[in-house]
Protein backbone atom coordinates (compact mmCIF):
# COMPACT_ATOMS: atom_id res chain seq x y z
CA UNK A 1 0.00 0.00 0.00
CA UNK A 2 3.00 2.29 0.04
CA UNK A 3 5.11 3.75 -2.71
CA UNK A 4 8.88 4.02 -2.50
CA UNK A 5 9.70 7.70 -1.92
CA UNK A 6 12.79 7.28 -4.08
CA UNK A 7 10.79 5.84 -6.96
CA UNK A 8 11.17 7.52 -10.33
CA UNK A 9 9.06 6.74 -13.41
CA UNK A 10 10.73 4.81 -16.19
CA UNK A 11 9.47 7.35 -18.70
CA UNK A 12 8.95 11.08 -18.55
CA UNK A 13 8.60 13.62 -21.35
CA UNK A 14 11.76 15.04 -22.84
CA UNK A 15 11.40 18.53 -24.26
CA UNK A 16 13.29 21.69 -25.16
CA UNK A 17 12.76 25.40 -25.66
CA UNK A 18 14.24 26.09 -29.08
CA UNK A 19 16.92 28.79 -29.06
CA UNK A 20 16.93 29.20 -25.28
CA UNK A 21 20.13 30.10 -23.38
CA UNK A 22 21.13 30.23 -19.71
CA UNK A 23 18.52 27.61 -18.89
CA UNK A 24 17.93 26.30 -15.37
CA UNK A 25 15.58 23.53 -14.28
CA UNK A 26 13.77 22.77 -11.03
CA UNK A 27 12.22 19.29 -10.81
CA UNK A 28 9.65 18.05 -8.32
CA UNK A 29 8.09 14.59 -7.88
CA UNK A 30 5.18 13.68 -5.67
CA UNK A 31 2.44 11.03 -5.73
CA UNK A 32 -1.10 10.47 -4.54
CA UNK A 33 -3.10 7.27 -4.20
CA UNK A 34 -6.79 7.01 -5.09
CA UNK A 35 -8.07 3.46 -4.59
CA UNK A 36 -5.91 1.15 -6.67
CA UNK A 37 -4.58 4.05 -8.74
CA UNK A 38 -1.37 5.96 -8.13
CA UNK A 39 -1.19 9.46 -9.52
CA UNK A 40 2.44 10.36 -10.16
CA UNK A 41 3.14 14.05 -10.64
CA UNK A 42 6.26 15.52 -12.16
CA UNK A 43 6.67 19.27 -12.20
CA UNK A 44 9.49 20.92 -14.14
CA UNK A 45 9.98 24.67 -13.90
CA UNK A 46 12.26 26.18 -16.54
CA UNK A 47 13.88 29.59 -16.38
CA UNK A 48 15.68 30.69 -19.49
CA UNK A 49 16.68 33.67 -21.64
CA UNK A 50 15.31 34.00 -25.16
CA UNK A 51 16.95 36.56 -27.45
CA UNK A 52 15.23 37.58 -30.67
CA UNK A 53 15.66 40.29 -33.28
CA UNK A 54 13.14 43.13 -33.51
CA UNK A 55 11.90 45.15 -36.47
CA UNK A 56 12.07 48.77 -35.30
CA UNK A 57 10.96 50.57 -38.44
CA UNK A 58 7.80 51.68 -36.61
CA UNK A 59 9.60 52.71 -33.41
CA UNK A 60 8.29 54.06 -31.02
CA UNK A 61 4.74 52.92 -31.89
CA UNK A 62 5.84 49.44 -32.89
CA UNK A 63 4.20 46.10 -32.17
CA UNK A 64 6.63 43.30 -31.35
CA UNK A 65 6.10 39.58 -31.00
CA UNK A 66 8.08 37.32 -28.70
CA UNK A 67 8.11 33.75 -30.00
CA UNK A 68 8.68 30.79 -27.70
CA UNK A 69 8.91 27.36 -29.30
CA UNK A 70 8.31 24.35 -27.05
CA UNK A 71 9.15 21.00 -28.63
CA UNK A 72 8.79 17.44 -27.42
CA UNK A 73 11.76 15.26 -28.31
CA UNK A 74 9.57 12.18 -28.59
CA UNK A 75 8.07 10.91 -31.81
CA UNK A 76 4.38 11.63 -32.30
CA UNK A 77 3.92 7.85 -31.99
CA UNK A 78 5.05 8.19 -28.39
CA UNK A 79 3.79 11.59 -27.23
CA UNK A 80 1.79 14.41 -28.80
CA UNK A 81 0.81 17.96 -27.88
CA UNK A 82 -2.90 18.72 -27.50
CA UNK A 83 -4.78 21.90 -26.48
CA UNK A 84 -6.16 22.54 -23.04
CA UNK A 85 -9.91 22.00 -22.80
CA UNK A 86 -12.10 24.02 -20.46
CA UNK A 87 -15.70 23.02 -19.89
CA UNK A 88 -17.10 21.30 -22.95
CA UNK A 89 -14.11 19.91 -24.88
CA UNK A 90 -16.13 19.99 -28.11
CA UNK A 91 -16.56 23.75 -27.90
CA UNK A 92 -14.16 25.86 -30.00
CA UNK A 93 -14.07 28.44 -27.20
CA UNK A 94 -12.71 25.77 -24.86
CA UNK A 95 -9.54 25.27 -26.89
CA UNK A 96 -6.26 26.87 -25.91
CA UNK A 97 -2.66 25.90 -26.51
CA UNK A 98 -1.31 28.46 -24.05
CA UNK A 99 -2.18 29.12 -20.42
CA UNK A 100 -1.49 32.70 -19.31
CA UNK A 101 -3.91 32.77 -16.39
CA UNK A 102 -1.15 32.94 -13.76
CA UNK A 103 1.48 34.77 -15.81
CA UNK A 104 3.01 38.17 -15.12
CA UNK A 105 3.51 39.44 -18.65
CA UNK A 106 3.84 43.20 -18.33
CA UNK A 107 7.22 44.73 -19.19
CA UNK A 108 8.45 48.24 -18.27
CA UNK A 109 8.28 49.64 -21.81
CA UNK A 110 5.64 47.29 -23.24
CA UNK A 111 2.11 46.12 -22.66
CA UNK A 112 0.26 43.20 -24.15
CA UNK A 113 -1.54 44.10 -27.36
CA UNK A 114 -5.11 43.91 -26.09
CA UNK A 115 -6.69 43.14 -29.47
CA UNK A 116 -4.61 39.98 -29.90
CA UNK A 117 -2.38 39.42 -26.83
CA UNK A 118 -1.08 35.99 -27.81
CA UNK A 119 -1.58 33.00 -30.04
CA UNK A 120 -0.26 29.48 -30.25
CA UNK A 121 0.24 27.10 -33.14
CA UNK A 122 0.79 23.38 -32.94
CA UNK A 123 2.58 21.41 -35.60
CA UNK A 124 4.70 18.34 -36.15
CA UNK A 125 8.33 19.11 -36.93
CA UNK A 126 11.07 16.75 -38.05
CA UNK A 127 13.60 16.42 -35.22
CA UNK A 128 16.53 14.04 -35.76
CA UNK A 129 14.61 12.15 -38.43
CA UNK A 130 11.30 11.79 -36.60
CA UNK A 131 8.14 13.86 -36.37
CA UNK A 132 7.81 15.60 -33.00
CA UNK A 133 5.00 17.73 -31.59
CA UNK A 134 5.86 21.41 -31.29
CA UNK A 135 3.93 24.35 -29.85
CA UNK A 136 4.94 27.86 -30.91
CA UNK A 137 3.72 30.60 -28.57
CA UNK A 138 3.63 34.16 -29.89
CA UNK A 139 3.23 36.95 -27.33
CA UNK A 140 2.29 40.28 -28.91
CA UNK A 141 3.51 43.46 -27.26
CA UNK A 142 2.80 47.13 -27.96
CA UNK A 143 5.42 49.65 -26.94
CA UNK A 144 4.38 52.48 -24.63
CA UNK A 145 5.24 55.64 -26.67
CA UNK A 146 4.43 58.23 -23.98
CA UNK A 147 8.07 58.71 -22.97
CA UNK A 148 9.13 59.52 -26.54
CA UNK A 149 6.14 61.78 -27.17
CA UNK A 150 6.71 63.78 -24.00
CA UNK A 151 10.50 63.94 -24.12
CA UNK A 152 11.29 64.07 -27.85
CA UNK A 153 8.29 65.09 -29.95
CA UNK A 154 7.11 67.81 -27.56
CA UNK A 155 10.61 69.35 -27.41
CA UNK A 156 10.92 69.26 -31.21
CA UNK A 157 7.58 71.05 -31.53
CA UNK A 158 8.76 73.70 -29.05
CA UNK A 159 12.03 74.22 -30.96
CA UNK A 160 10.14 74.66 -34.25
CA UNK A 161 7.83 77.28 -32.76
CA UNK A 162 10.83 79.06 -31.25
CA UNK A 163 12.48 79.00 -34.67
CA UNK A 164 9.32 80.52 -36.16
CA UNK A 165 9.82 83.43 -33.76
CA UNK A 166 12.88 84.50 -35.78
CA UNK A 167 10.51 86.24 -38.21
CA UNK A 168 9.66 88.69 -35.41
CA UNK A 169 13.24 90.03 -35.52
CA UNK A 170 14.42 92.73 -37.91
CA UNK A 171 15.56 91.82 -41.42
CA UNK A 172 19.26 92.29 -42.19
CA UNK A 173 22.63 91.74 -40.50
CA UNK A 174 21.68 93.85 -37.48
CA UNK A 175 18.50 91.91 -36.80
CA UNK A 176 20.33 88.72 -35.82
CA UNK A 177 17.90 86.31 -37.48
CA UNK A 178 20.59 83.94 -38.73
CA UNK A 179 22.26 83.98 -35.30
CA UNK A 180 18.93 83.12 -33.71
CA UNK A 181 18.51 80.25 -36.18
CA UNK A 182 22.04 79.06 -35.50
CA UNK A 183 21.36 78.95 -31.74
CA UNK A 184 18.24 76.86 -32.36
CA UNK A 185 20.18 74.47 -34.63
CA UNK A 186 22.98 74.06 -32.08
CA UNK A 187 20.36 73.41 -29.42
CA UNK A 188 18.86 70.77 -31.71
CA UNK A 189 22.24 69.06 -32.20
CA UNK A 190 22.92 69.10 -28.47
CA UNK A 191 19.46 67.65 -27.84
CA UNK A 192 20.08 64.86 -30.36
CA UNK A 193 23.30 63.97 -28.58
CA UNK A 194 21.46 63.73 -25.27
CA UNK A 195 18.73 61.40 -26.55
CA UNK A 196 20.93 59.12 -28.67
CA UNK A 197 21.15 56.57 -25.86
CA UNK A 198 17.34 56.46 -25.75
CA UNK A 199 17.06 55.56 -29.44
CA UNK A 200 17.89 52.17 -30.97
CA UNK A 201 21.30 51.84 -32.62
CA UNK A 202 20.33 50.29 -35.94
CA UNK A 203 21.39 50.70 -39.57
CA UNK A 204 18.00 51.87 -40.90
CA UNK A 205 15.72 54.79 -40.13
CA UNK A 206 12.77 54.47 -37.79
CA UNK A 207 9.68 56.68 -37.83
CA UNK A 208 11.09 58.93 -35.12
CA UNK A 209 14.43 59.21 -36.98
CA UNK A 210 12.62 60.37 -40.11
CA UNK A 211 10.58 62.83 -38.05
CA UNK A 212 13.67 64.32 -36.40
CA UNK A 213 15.43 64.63 -39.76
CA UNK A 214 12.43 66.41 -41.31
CA UNK A 215 12.36 68.88 -38.41
CA UNK A 216 16.11 69.46 -38.70
CA UNK A 217 15.90 70.13 -42.45
CA UNK A 218 13.11 72.66 -41.82
CA UNK A 219 15.31 74.52 -39.33
CA UNK A 220 18.21 74.45 -41.81
CA UNK A 221 15.92 75.88 -44.51
CA UNK A 222 15.00 78.79 -42.23
CA UNK A 223 18.71 79.40 -41.47
CA UNK A 224 19.61 79.35 -45.19
CA UNK A 225 16.80 81.80 -46.03
CA UNK A 226 17.81 84.27 -43.33
CA UNK A 227 21.44 84.09 -44.47
CA UNK A 228 20.31 84.74 -48.06
CA UNK A 229 18.39 87.84 -46.93
CA UNK A 230 21.70 89.51 -46.08
CA UNK A 231 23.28 89.11 -49.54
CA UNK A 232 20.26 88.85 -51.86
CA UNK A 233 18.03 91.95 -51.73
CA UNK A 234 15.16 90.10 -53.40
CA UNK A 235 14.73 87.91 -50.29
CA UNK A 236 14.84 90.92 -47.95
CA UNK A 237 11.54 92.33 -49.25
CA UNK A 238 8.48 92.30 -47.02
CA UNK A 239 6.44 90.09 -49.36
CA UNK A 240 9.21 87.50 -49.73
CA UNK A 241 9.82 87.53 -45.99
CA UNK A 242 6.12 87.08 -45.19
CA UNK A 243 5.79 84.27 -47.76
CA UNK A 244 8.79 82.49 -46.23
CA UNK A 245 7.30 82.80 -42.73
CA UNK A 246 4.00 81.36 -43.93
CA UNK A 247 5.86 78.56 -45.74
CA UNK A 248 7.75 77.70 -42.53
CA UNK A 249 4.50 77.58 -40.54
CA UNK A 250 2.83 75.43 -43.21
CA UNK A 251 5.87 73.13 -43.25
CA UNK A 252 5.69 72.80 -39.46
CA UNK A 253 2.04 71.73 -39.58
CA UNK A 254 2.56 69.52 -42.64
CA UNK A 255 5.42 67.57 -41.06
CA UNK A 256 3.38 66.65 -38.01
CA UNK A 257 0.23 65.90 -39.99
CA UNK A 258 2.05 63.69 -42.50
CA UNK A 259 3.94 61.75 -39.85
CA UNK A 260 0.80 61.34 -37.74
CA UNK A 261 -1.12 59.83 -40.66
CA UNK A 262 1.91 57.77 -41.72
CA UNK A 263 2.32 56.34 -38.23
CA UNK A 264 -1.38 55.46 -37.99
CA UNK A 265 -1.24 53.69 -41.35
CA UNK A 266 1.81 51.60 -40.40
CA UNK A 267 0.28 50.76 -37.02
CA UNK A 268 -2.99 49.58 -38.56
CA UNK A 269 -1.15 47.45 -41.10
CA UNK A 270 0.85 45.83 -38.30
CA UNK A 271 -2.28 45.29 -36.19
CA UNK A 272 -3.99 43.63 -39.14
CA UNK A 273 -0.99 41.35 -39.61
CA UNK A 274 -0.90 40.37 -35.92
CA UNK A 275 -4.65 39.67 -35.78
CA UNK A 276 -4.45 37.59 -38.98
CA UNK A 277 -1.65 35.50 -37.47
CA UNK A 278 -3.68 34.86 -34.32
CA UNK A 279 -6.80 34.00 -36.31
CA UNK A 280 -4.84 31.57 -38.46
CA UNK A 281 -3.36 29.95 -35.35
CA UNK A 282 -6.82 29.57 -33.79
CA UNK A 283 -8.22 28.09 -36.98
CA UNK A 284 -5.34 25.59 -37.16
CA UNK A 285 -5.88 24.55 -33.54
CA UNK A 286 -9.61 24.05 -34.14
CA UNK A 287 -8.99 21.95 -37.24
CA UNK A 288 -6.53 19.72 -35.42
CA UNK A 289 -8.91 19.37 -32.48
CA UNK A 290 -11.87 18.49 -34.72
CA UNK A 291 -9.76 15.94 -36.56
CA UNK A 292 -8.73 14.38 -33.28
CA UNK A 293 -12.32 14.30 -31.99
CA UNK A 294 -13.35 12.42 -35.15
CA UNK A 295 -10.85 9.62 -34.61
CA UNK A 296 -11.95 6.26 -33.30
CA UNK A 297 -9.68 5.01 -30.48
CA UNK A 298 -9.40 1.29 -29.78
CA UNK A 299 -7.29 -0.71 -27.31
CA UNK A 300 -3.52 -0.34 -27.12
CA UNK A 301 -2.96 -2.99 -29.78
CA UNK A 302 -5.31 -1.35 -32.28
CA UNK A 303 -4.61 1.50 -34.70
CA UNK A 304 -6.04 4.99 -34.56
CA UNK A 305 -8.20 5.46 -37.65
CA UNK A 306 -8.79 9.01 -38.95
CA UNK A 307 -11.51 10.41 -41.12
CA UNK A 308 -9.47 10.03 -44.30
CA UNK A 309 -9.14 6.61 -45.82
CA UNK A 310 -5.79 5.05 -45.06
CA UNK A 311 -4.98 7.62 -42.37
CA UNK A 312 -3.79 5.26 -39.66
CA UNK A 313 -1.12 5.84 -37.01
CA UNK A 314 -0.29 4.00 -33.80
CA UNK A 315 -1.88 5.51 -30.68
CA UNK A 316 0.36 7.89 -28.72
CA UNK A 317 1.34 6.80 -25.23
CA UNK A 318 1.08 10.31 -23.80
CA UNK A 319 -0.63 13.64 -24.33
CA UNK A 320 0.92 16.94 -23.26
CA UNK A 321 -1.66 19.66 -22.81
CA UNK A 322 -0.44 23.08 -23.85
CA UNK A 323 2.27 25.30 -22.34
CA UNK A 324 2.22 27.66 -19.37
CA UNK A 325 4.20 30.84 -20.00
CA UNK A 326 5.34 33.79 -17.89
CA UNK A 327 7.65 36.77 -18.50
CA UNK A 328 10.14 38.21 -16.02
CA UNK A 329 11.92 41.43 -17.06
CA UNK A 330 13.38 40.99 -20.51
CA UNK A 331 13.72 37.23 -20.07
CA UNK A 332 11.18 34.67 -21.21
CA UNK A 333 10.21 32.22 -18.47
CA UNK A 334 8.49 29.11 -19.81
CA UNK A 335 6.69 27.08 -17.18
CA UNK A 336 5.84 23.50 -18.03
CA UNK A 337 3.95 21.69 -15.28
CA UNK A 338 3.46 18.14 -16.50
CA UNK A 339 1.42 15.48 -14.66
CA UNK A 340 1.82 11.78 -15.38
CA UNK A 341 -1.13 9.51 -14.70
CA UNK A 342 0.43 6.04 -14.39
CA UNK A 343 -2.02 3.17 -14.02
CA UNK A 344 -0.88 0.53 -11.52
CA UNK A 345 -3.50 -2.06 -10.55
CA UNK A 346 -2.26 -5.03 -8.50
CA UNK A 347 1.22 -4.78 -9.92
CA UNK A 348 0.10 -4.44 -13.55
CA UNK A 349 1.25 -1.22 -15.20
CA UNK A 350 -0.45 0.14 -18.30
CA UNK A 351 1.66 1.25 -21.26
CA UNK A 352 -0.46 4.37 -21.69
CA UNK A 353 -0.09 7.60 -19.73
CA UNK A 354 -1.80 10.97 -19.96
CA UNK A 355 0.18 14.16 -19.35
CA UNK A 356 -1.73 17.25 -18.30
CA UNK A 357 -0.73 20.79 -17.35
CA UNK A 358 -2.55 21.81 -14.15
CA UNK A 359 -2.92 25.41 -12.96
CA UNK A 360 -0.05 26.55 -10.77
Amino acid sequence: DRMDINWRPKWRPSFELVGATNTSFVHEFYSMKAGNWYRVNWRCEIKTDIVQSMDLKEFPIDLQDLTIKYRLRHSIREAVMVPFTVGNPKSEDALSLVDLSHAELELPAYRLFNKAPFCGTMEDEIYFGRDCSTVTVQLNYAREPKFYIMNIVSIEVALLFINLGAWALKIGPTGGRYIFDLIVILTELNFRGMINDKLPEISYLTIIDKYLLACFFLKMAAFAFHCAQISVPMFAGREADSAAGVAFAVGLVAIHLVFFLYAIRLRRLRETQIKAQCEAARSTANNRHNRRMSMALYDSDALVTGTDEGDKIPPPVAEVQGVQVGIVGISAEALSALNIDAEEIEGATSNEATLMTPPT
